[in-house]
């Protein structure tokens, strides 16, 4: 199947800001639309996005990228016959510290929408096809109920998660939903704020842990048929002092042994709490061995910003014993291969893999095709609330209904 037209165009993500929106034509006329994220920080060890020096209305516009995907990238590849990993590896080849891997992400994932378009599959039956993934099954969802950190509430923890227990991935949707309706509706009781953050989440005042999960547990209490666990997003590093290596919890200096303890004792009070995300600062790598070693198996604990989705750091980390699950954001890396290329990381040692999307993204639902077709054990991609949020979240439920009328086996 030849490509007819590749072009690139400025689009807005969910928060205003100015992205891109890549559209690939092949010549049966068919038409593949991909966007990514945009404005967020990338940690050490990511690829780098670029953005426009001349600040046209607001910052972090991309007019050069687009210009550089029309003028330079699309007269590459039209004309030519559509192959998504032999076309991602020119991408790869351009020198993406100059040129962005905003700029190469965009086109990487609509060359993959193309081809799987193009041979008459969906992007996740390619994507499982690229990658090898023997098994096919539909993840679950790790959805945010509460955002704290960024409201001047509780500073220890960025947000709050909740992980549906239920038998099918639809059942756990619901679970997911109905927490999140009836949390609104007791803190509009209580007089709390209802007001969301960028992850679709509820952004109360809290005085401390204790009072969120008193009224969480007092919420699933009021949900009958539905179980849940909890998690804690914390991003450590926030926190904690490079130099003295001193962690300021709950206006306590704590030293890494200290907070291993602290979530000890907070796991022993509420047993629901079962995943810790970056819950150490990434340059302390002693701490994360100390708390894989004291945690793990029993919690799940997911290492971010401490791996960037990067092979060669999680490759690192896993021969360092540092957690027992990665995330993975293909903004981090630029190319739908070299995401996969981290996931095979993960995969080839064992090590579970959650796909995320970022809070500042747009409506495109890659990542959820991504997570089934490399048999993620989690999809993260903010609250059911929110278009950007629930457009990944229902790309998952067509797909399970799709795999169920095929009368496929689902593993949960």
């Amino acid at each position: 199947m030849i490509i007819t037209r590749i072009f690139a165009e400025e689009i807005f993500n969910a928060q205003g800001l100015p992205t891109i929106q890549c559209s690939i034509e092949l010549e049966n006329a068919q038409t593949v639309k991909s966007s990514i994220p945009s404005g967020f920080d990338q940690p050490l060890g990511a690829a780098t996005y670029v953005y426009d020096t001349n600040n046209r209305i607001i910052q972090e516009r991309m007019q050069q990228s687009i210009n550089f995907i029309n003028d330079i990238i699309a007269p590459a590849f039209i004309n030519q016959p559509i192959n998504a990993l032999a076309m991602d590896s020119m991408l790869m080849d351009l020198d993406i510290e100059l040129i962005g891997s905003n700029t190469t992400l965009v086109v990487s994932m609509s060359l993959f929408k193309a081809q799987a378009a193009a041979e008459g599959l969906h992007l996740f039956q390619f994507l499982q096809t690229i990658s090898g993934t023997e098994k096919i099954f539909i993840p679950k969802p790790l959805t945010s109920i509460f955002q704290c950190r960024s409201y001047q509430s509780i500073p220890e923890i960025k947000e709050v998660l909740v992980i549906p227990n239920q038998s099918s991935y639809e059942n756990n949707l619901h679970a997911a939903i109905l927490l999140h309706h009836h949390t609104k509706k007791i803190l509009q009781v209580k007089h709390h704020a209802t007001t969301t953050g960028p992850y679709g989440s509820f952004s109360p005042h809290f005085n401390d842990i204790d009072e969120i999960f008193t009224l969480l547990e007092s919420i699933t209490h009021t949900i009958p048929d539905h179980t849940y666990e909890f998690g804690l997003h914390i991003a450590a590093q926030d926190f904690y002092d490079d130099g003295t290596k001193i962690y300021s919890w709950s206006k306590e200096a704590l030293s890494s042994q200290g907070l291993v303890d602290t979530y000890s004792a907070l796991i022993n009070k509420y047993p629901s709490i079962t995943y810790l995300q970056d819950p150490m600062a990434e340059s302390d790598h002693a701490g994360w061995k100390l708390l894989t070693r004291e945690l793990s198996p029993t919690i799940k604990i997911a290492g971010d910003k401490i791996f960037s989705s990067n092979p060669m750091k999680i490759r690192w980390g896993i021969l360092q014993r540092i957690s027992n699950m990665v995330i993975i954001k293909p903004e981090y890396l630029g190319t739908v291969s070299k995401t996969i290329a981290a996931i095979e990381a993960c995969r080839n040692n064992n090590r579970v893999h959650i796909i995320a999307g970022d809070s500042m993204g747009t409506n495109d639902s890659f990542v959820s095709d991504l997570a089934v077709g490399t048999g993620a054990a989690f999809l993260k991609a903010g609250a059911p609330c929110g278009s950007e949020h629930m457009t990944k979240y229902n790309r998952l439920l067509e797909i399970e209904r799709y795999l169920m009328t095929q009368k496929c086996i689902l593993l949960h």
